[in-house]
């Protein structure tokens, strides 16, 4: 709760409600960082098996995916 809610879009209560249903993992998204090599959504969509619906970049992923993510960048 302390490394997200600060870069958060969602409220305390969301997030609280969302860590005791689940194991969750925060991913901090900055500009001034990067992987070693790029990720395109492409790749994301094809290689992860991340759908495309609803908005890719706001949707829960498994903890295989976040690895695969990984592994790519």
């Amino acid at each position: 709760m302390r490394y997200a809610l600060p870069h958060s879009v969602f409220s305390r209560e969301e997030l609280r409600e969302w860590f005791k249903e689940q194991r969750l993992f925060a991913a901090k998204m900055t500009y001034n960082a990067a992987f070693k090599r790029r990720t395109i959504r492409g790749r994301l969509l094809d290689e992860v098996g991340i759908p495309e619906q609803p908005r890719w970049d706001l949707k829960p992923i498994t903890r295989e995916q976040f690895d695969r993510i990984i592994e790519l960048g």
